[in-house]
């Protein structure tokens, strides 16, 4: 995958960290993780080892969908977590649940996952965490920063230690995801697939300069071939 700029030095490995996320079975990786995102034609993405192509998730996109939903599944095509985006906001709020559309939908069980943005390049990202040794749940709020393109991005604890880091391709359509051991891949493919779907809404707004920037009109026009 091509990234961004090939001058520039890789950065440092991702140092490890006590298992953190949503989901403990993927945040038993003892090495740092390298996932190819790549979004395909329809919204869809798929994601793989960066090094050996193996499956690891899917992403799946309602293109028609208003509020941008969208499924995460795991290598078996086992359900995950579905997410959407708030509609009519000045900048975009996600939330994601564990039950399916159907069930969550009615507002029986809260989102697992919020990802609020505050600026065009920064958010919050909001959860239990359900990986801690003691069986403890406890909250969590996690920094996302990005450049103003959304073709880079780091994901930092609650102590600004970077846990996931995202580079675009040349060309866009593909991230490079990396995580550190213990952090959750489903929960950082998660946050990736929200900054391509970012990356993705500005470049249109670049091409048609009256759409607003993050709120519904953004959000509207990415949905048919959005991935986030």
């Amino acid at each position: 995958m091509g990234a961004s700029s090939s001058r520039e030095a890789p950065p440092p490995p991702l140092a490890a960290i006590t298992p953190l996320g949503l989901y403990p079975r993927f945040t038993i990786h003892t090495g740092q993780m390298a996932l190819s995102v790549r979004r395909k034609f329809g919204g869809d993405c798929s994601v793989k080892d960066a090094m050996t192509g193996q499956k690891i998730f899917d992403v799946l996109s309602s293109a028609f969908s208003f509020s941008n939903k969208r499924e995460i599944l795991d290598a078996q095509g086992q359900f995950i977590m579905w997410m959407e985006t708030r509609p009519f906001t000045m900048y975009p709020k996600i939330d994601a649940f564990d039950g399916r559309p159907r069930q969550s939908g009615t507002g029986v069980a809260p989102p697992v996952l919020k990802v609020k943005f505050g600026t065009s390049t920064s958010a919050n990202v909001m959860f239990k965490d359900r990986c801690r040794s003691d069986g403890v749940e406890q909250d969590v709020v996690l920094r996302l920063e990005t450049n103003y393109r959304c073709s880079k991005a780091t994901v930092f604890d609650a102590h600004g230690q970077p846990i996931a880091r995202m580079l675009a391709s040349s060309a866009g359509h593909e991230m490079l995801l990396t995580i550190a051991p213990g952090a959750d891949a489903a929960l950082a493919t998660a946050i990736c697939t929200i900054v391509m779907d970012r990356a993705r809404a500005k470049q249109r707004r670049n091409r048609n300069p009256g759409t607003m920037g993050g709120g519904a009109s953004a959000s509207a026009s990415a949905n048919a071939g959005s991935i986030m």
